[in-house]
């Protein structure tokens, strides 16, 4: 027979049983490469703050240009907003 279903497992449910217990999972400091406006999503606004910040018109965080150095040059330029460009236009 199935040996799982002869032994006696305790269940525990997260948040039900125990809520002492709760599953809080922080995403501080969880980051997504391209992620330059920092909210969880990788998108074309992500790619026109990127261009922007390297036109000159916007000034970044350090946090920000970590995100938005595509190429992990250490250094945040057009060629960085041109892959994420890509990146998010699916070209590529």
């Amino acid at each position: 027979g199935n040996l799982l279903a002869q032994k006696n497992y305790p269940e525990f449910h997260i948040g039900q049983d125990h809520p002492e217990k709760e599953l809080d999972i922080d995403m501080t400091g969880v980051s997504l490469k391209g992620d330059v406006d920092q909210n969880g999503i990788v998108n074309m606004a992500d790619a026109f703050l990127l261009y922007r910040a390297v036109s000159g018109q916007v000034t970044l965080t350090v946090k920000q240009e970590a995100l938005g150095d595509m190429d992990q040059s250490g250094t945040v330029n057009m060629a960085d907003a041109f892959a994420l460009y890509r990146k998010v236009s699916g070209t590529t």
